[in-house]
């Protein structure tokens, strides 16, 4: 599995209600924190999210569920 730390982005998250900066970090597809960098966690991959808006379980709201085969639709 990767490690992925999402640096300094905006995270805005609903559940706790909270708007901050800061990192996320990522370990066997899960989020394993989004303050303190866990004991031990070295990245595999580091995102830079600078002036980004980082949205922990936002789903892509533009996906658009079909039947197979009406590719022409896509």
């Amino acid at each position: 599995m990767t490690n992925i730390h999402i640096a300094q982005g905006r995270i805005i998250n609903p559940a706790s209600q909270t708007v901050q900066v800061g990192d996320i970090y990522i370990s066997e597809d899960r989020i394993i924190s989004m303050t303190d960098q866990p004991d031990g966690f070295v990245a595999d991959r580091v995102i830079d999210a600078s002036d980004q808006i980082v949205c922990p379980g936002f789903v892509d709201l533009s996906v658009r569920l079909r039947e197979p085969g009406a590719s022409q639709k896509a």
